[in-house]
């Protein structure tokens, strides 16, 4: 459930070699080398996933493990911030510095504990987790030995531009362990989400 997605492909026929606007009148060999380029490419940017914040006393409040905040008059602010290089994570939203309720503030930001034996309306999946930034990339080149016969390679990168894209967030709003409010992830590991991945291909089409 992403609020907003925007996909671009194409594909482009590079205009050199027989019969394009440059070199349609080289020689057979030069076209070899000259012509048969292609660019296959993909660009996706998507809105975040949604995940649903909590708290640590939840199950002191209830025994359904239901842990629905109360919001308050402050907007949640969510943000990406600069990697920690030692901790290995990344700060999303500003977490409690202390424990909502139990001789604490019952409040912190936009969230509050809600009463005992009640759910707040705070609501599942509420909040969206960090945006998602692909670019996917081929280069193709075909030899055209004849009329029919045609033998292609082809240089494929997925997450051209080895674009880190975040898992989402500790959703706890007031968990004492340092990790309540930080990214500790990438968002999973196939093509096109990991770290830049390349592959290499040749195809005999006859």
């Amino acid at each position: 459930n992403r609020p907003q997605a925007f996909v671009l492909a194409g594909n482009w026929d590079l205009p050199f070699g027989k019969n394009r606007s440059i070199g349609a009148n080289v020689p057979g060999w030069v076209n070899q080398v000259i012509g048969g380029f292609a660019l296959n490419g993909s660009l996706t940017w998507q809105k975040g996933l949604p995940f649903t914040p909590s708290y640590s006393s939840c199950g002191t409040d209830n025994d359904l493990g239901i842990c629905f905040l109360n919001k308050t008059a402050v907007t949640a602010e969510l943000s990406r911030g600069s990697l920690d290089p030692i901790a290995h994570k990344v700060k999303f939203f500003t977490a409690s510095p202390y424990v909502l309720g139990g001789g604490n503030p019952n409040t912190f930001g936009a969230f509050a504990r809600p009463a005992a034996g009640t759910f707040g309306n705070a609501g599942r999946d509420s909040l969206f987790g960090p945006s998602l930034f692909n670019t996917d990339l081929s280069v193709a080149k075909s030899f055209n030995f004849t009329e029919r016969l045609v033998f292609q390679l082809r240089a494929e990168a997925f997450n051209v531009f080895n674009h880190v894209n975040l898992g989402q967030p500790d959703s706890c709003v007031d968990c004492q362990d340092g990790n309540a409010g930080y990214i500790s992830s990438t968002i999973g590991s196939q093509d096109g989400t990991s770290m830049r991945r390349l592959q290499f291909a040749a195809r005999l089409q006859f």
